[in-house]
């Protein structure tokens, strides 16, 4: 990136991420081995035009490695104003005409031909043609050399991803027509970002659908942060469902932020801090959307069709109680609360699987259960034994559930003498999963479209997991809810219930 530092300073003000370092690093490779095929999924926002469409390809031609670049884009007119950028630095830039007179206007070779078509040829006798998707390009040629370099920026459009018609037909003229534009020396530099899970450049990425491409892949945000807790508070304060000591919006999130900086922002790591930090990002997601922030910032479309759980036919316990303890509250009965929890099968507790532990509420006549806690953290055996000793002491529930698998066994043993410890002797049944996890997460979803599981929208890695099923990277928080609800059925009714404190005496439960 030392040309666009040195030649453009005024694009590269903030200091480059990794993406940065790596895309120009393979790209300069390139224009010595020649013959690559790149596909480069970026982040919206993070520069991929100026460091790939403008930095490369001025370096391309200035430096005489490429003679002849094609610039395409989605529309004919995105591509000739991604080419006046080009146009803009060459005319006007006073430290190119220093070190590069051959294409200055006012160098010895005189100024570049007039701009005419989409067309810019310099004084040197390097051309750049600018192209939109789906214009005639069958036989181009500059003299008699074809494209040497075909750099492709945001050919997809939202409205051309929609149907698979559209899909079809933007796949077909790219590899149709732009592709046999150029010889086995041509680079091709394809940038973007992931719109649709069937989008041509989701496709480019897969080496399977398209072998040859070297692919690359970034995403804004690298790592979510462990305090889950915290940032759901944070995100019912700045969309207006809790208030704050600062009040209830998006000044008063970011004041919670402040005041909770540390601890919201461990675990967590982004790709460009400097442009877009973890604040920023968290921002994104909840004004636009977590659909939205998969494919822009994230490059992870989902296939909805292949998705079993949606949003939109979920119950939620806190459109109607403000917290758990009013929930609670509002049973005629005392309810019965269960525990499940999922452990993650690493040790260590900063990488890997979530350990889910989930506390339920089941009602007495309807069977309905309302999830209370969502507590889904990457955590050590020791800390997930204390964490569900805690949730115990707070609830004291019938019964515990804890997949034992494996070494997991060490944990329900451990944990049974930690809630005798604490004079609490709840029933703890190891759960030894061997069946289709996927299909015993599936078996859950009539429940939660009849209404029979609710949930709580602050329980927002939860839902995430269930939206992203099966597709998702993670799905410990499904599968603890799976236990969960197993749990509640498997365990039989006391016949009565006696509070410890109170000396109250219930009825049947």
């Amino acid at each position: 990136m030392a040309f666009g530092r040195t030649y453009l300073p005024h694009h590269f003000e903030t200091k480059p991420s990794p993406m940065h370092a790596e895309i120009d690093g393979l790209l300069k490779e390139a224009s010595i081995d020649r013959g690559a095929r790149f596909a480069i999924a970026a982040p919206r926002g993070h520069a991929k035009s100026t460091l790939v469409t403008l930095s490369y390809v001025l370096w391309s031609v200035l430096y005489g490695h490429d003679r002849f670049v094609m610039i395409v884009s989605a529309t004919k007119e995105q591509a000739s104003q991604l080419l006046k950028h080009v146009k803009d630095e060459i005319e006007t830039n006073p430290r190119l005409h220093e070190d590069f007179p051959e294409a200055s206007p006012h160098g010895p070779a005189g100024k570049p031909s007039p701009w005419r078509g989409g067309k810019l040829q310099l004084p040197s006798g390097a051309l750049l043609w600018s192209v939109g998707l789906g214009q005639q390009i069958r036989g181009i040629r500059h003299q008699s050399s074809r494209p040497s370099l075909i750099v492709v920026d945001d050919l997809e459009m939202p409205e051309h991803v929609i149907s698979a018609e559209q899909r079809h037909k933007t796949a077909e003229w790219f590899r149709g027509s732009l592709l046999k534009c150029g010889d086995d020396r041509t680079n091709v530099v394809v940038v973007g970002t992931v719109l649709h899970y069937d989008a041509l450049l989701s496709n480019l990425l897969d080496p399977n659908k398209s072998p040859g491409w070297v692919g690359r892949r970034y995403k804004a945000l690298l790592s979510e942060p462990g305090d889950v807790d915290r940032w759901a508070t944070w995100e019912a304060i700045y969309c207006g469902r809790e208030h704050w000591v600062e009040g209830t919006d998006r000044d008063a999130a970011r004041a919670y932020f402040e005041a909770h900086r540390e601890e919201m922002e461990e675990g967590a790591s982004v790709l460009w801090p400097e442009r877009e930090p973890l604040e920023a990002l968290m921002e994104i997601r909840v004004r636009e959307g977590r659909a939205s922030f998969d494919s822009e910032k994230q490059n992870e479309p989902l296939d909805p069709e292949h998705c079993l759980f949606k949003l939109e036919s979920m119950s939620f316990w806190d459109d109607e109680h403000p917290d758990a303890t009013a929930l609670l509250g509002s049973f005629p009965k005392k309810p019965s609360l269960y525990i499940a929890c999922d452990p993650a099968v690493g040790r260590n507790p900063r990488k890997g699987d979530y350990t889910a532990i989930l506390v339920g509420a089941r009602h007495y006549k309807s069977k309905q259960i309302d999830v209370v806690a969502a507590d889904l953290s990457r955590r050590s055996p020791s800390q997930t034994i204390d964490r569900i000793v805690e949730y115990a002491v707070l609830y004291n529930p019938k019964a515990i559930a804890v997949e034992s698998n494996g070494f997991q066994e060490l944990l329900v043993k451990e944990l049974r003498t930690k809630l005798r410890h604490r004079g609490i002797s709840p029933s703890i049944r190891e759960v030894r999963n061997t069946g289709d996890k996927q299909a015993r997460i599936a078996g859950l979803q009539p429940r939660i479209e009849q209404g029979m599981i609710r949930f709580s929208r602050k329980h927002m890695l939860l839902l995430e997991q269930f939206r992203q099923f099966p597709l998702g990277a993670h799905d410990d928080g499904p599968d603890a809810l799976e236990m969960l609800v197993e749990i509640s059925q498997y365990i039989k009714p006391q016949i009565g219930w006696i509070d410890l404190q109170t000396g109250e005496i219930g009825g049947f439960n």
